[in-house]
């Protein structure tokens, strides 16, 4: 059985879920105890996770139909733009590094002329 045929199948045809009160109704008047939050999650979570492959199905299908690549070129400016981020952070940081490695060759080689002149 298949995602979405789990969550839009009720539990038993004579059986409907009551979001506000989270409890089971029957339909002969029969009320079952609420729902416990581990099975309330599991089904947030099971919903979830069949909204976002709809989602993407639909963006596959539309690229598939000659949809536009807008999304998936926004994506892409993104990530590029994170990735030239990242980039000159490490230079930035390689940059300071080598002026700080600089001074030090700088202090060493002062240090080591006055102790020749000793």
């Amino acid at each position: 059985m298949r995602l979405h045929e789990i969550i839009q199948t009720p539990i038993s045809p004579t059986i409907s879920y009551d979001i506000k009160t989270n409890r089971l109704d029957f339909d002969d008047g029969c009320v079952t105890p609420r729902l416990g939050l581990k099975h309330v999650h599991r089904m947030k979570l099971l919903r979830r996770r069949y909204l976002k492959q709809q989602a993407q199905l639909r963006e596959l299908r539309g690229l598939m139909y000659g949809g536009s690549l807008s999304v998936k070129q926004t994506e892409v400016a993104a990530a590029q733009a994170e990735l030239e981020a990242i980039q000159s952070q490490i230079a930035n940081e390689i940059q300071a590094a080598e002026l700080e490695q600089a001074r030090k060759d700088k202090l060493t080689k002062n240090a080591l002329r006055y102790i020749k002149r000793l």
